[in-house]
Order: C-alpha cells, then sequence, then structure tokens
C-alpha cells in the first residue's frame, strides 16, 4: 500500500472502532469481551492491511474478521470456563452463609483488642497495616532498627491473637 492509502485506511478503522465495537457488544452481550475481542481484530486488521484494497468496504471486511473472532473467543470461553453445578454452587453459597457471622464475631473481637493495646503498640499496628508503612518507613519514623520493630510487631500480633482466641472462646461459652 501507499502512504496515502494507509493513511486512509488508518482513518477508516478509527472511525469504525465505535460501530465494531457496538458490533461486538451486541454479539458477545458483555462490553469487557467486546474490548478483548476488538482489540484481537485490530491486530488482525493491521497484519493484514496490505491484502486489503483501498476503495472496497473496510467496513465489511471488518464486520466479518470480528465475526470470526467472536467464534473464536466463545470457543476459547466454552473451554476455560468452569462451570459448576447447582448443588455445589448452593454448598458454598450455605458454607459462606456460615461463615459470615464467625467473620464479623472476629472482626469485632479484633476491635475490641485493639483499644486494650498500649497506645505506642497501638499505633505501631495502625501505621503498619492500615496506612500500609513498610519496615524500613516505620523504622525510621520509631527511631528503631528493623529487626526491633519486626519482634515488636510479632509480639503485638501474638497479643491480638490471644486476646482474639480469649473473646470468641469466652463468647461461645456464654
Amino acid at each position: 500500500m501507499q502512504s496515502h492509502e494507509l493513511k486512509q485506511f488508518a482513518q477508516e478503522l478509527t472511525a469504525l472502532q465505535r460501530p465494531l465495537f457496538v458490533y461486538l457488544t451486541k454479539l458477545l452481550g458483555r462490553p469487557v469481551d467486546a474490548e478483548d475481542v476488538l482489540q484481537e481484530v485490530n491486530r488482525i486488521l493491521w497484519e493484514k492491511y496490505e491484502s486489503f484494497e483501498a476503495g472496497t468496504n473496510l467496513a465489511a471486511w471488518a464486520t466479518r474478521i470480528a465475526q470470526y473472532e467472536v467464534l473464536t473467543f466463545r470457543k476459547k470461553q466454552s473451554r476455560q470456563r468452569l462451570c459448576f453445578s447447582d448443588e455445589f454452587l448452593g454448598l458454598l453459597a450455605d458454607e459462606a452463609a456460615v461463615q459470615l457471622p464467625r467473620e464479623s464475631e472476629e472482626a469485632q473481637a479484633l476491635q475490641s483488642c485493639l483499644t486494650k493495646l498500649p497506645e505506642p503498640d497501638r499505633l505501631l499496628i495502625q501505621q503498619r497495616y492500615l496506612e500500609d508503612a513498610d519496615l524500613r518507613q516505620l523504622a525510621a519514623r520509631f527511631n528503631r532498627s528493623e529487626p526491633s520493630l519486626c519482634r515488636s510487631l510479632a509480639r503485638i500480633r501474638q497479643t491480638l491473637f490471644d486476646c482474639i482466641r480469649g473473646s470468641l472462646h469466652s463468647e461461645a461459652n456464654s
């Protein structure tokens, strides 16, 4: 293709992006899937642009390639998707329903145990885990060595674990 033909091809293809996306969304049902397939269609169109005859219908050619890519995409998806039986999904839902109250009890126990920590320990835990500060930052902030800070965090985590376990144990016995 000549340089002006290449420019014309690029302009027409650019103008086709929205219509191709709409077309693919109609065929696939999900915009995210349409975006994936559109990328592949564009790759193929650019790969084969030399076989495109200037002056012919680029939209027809592009939609034909898109149609084949939809078939390829669906074939891949059918092989990759995990299909669980209704019975299995029911078991998962039941298990999740059982776990929710337990997780809520654990979260409440953690909140209660955090309030029982001495202020410096609570501040260290907050900065490490809620603010996601790394050990180097914390060591500089608290003017301590990293190994010392690691030992303190391990001690505090053990204290919290023991407190949570004791709290949950006492709730289970009441």
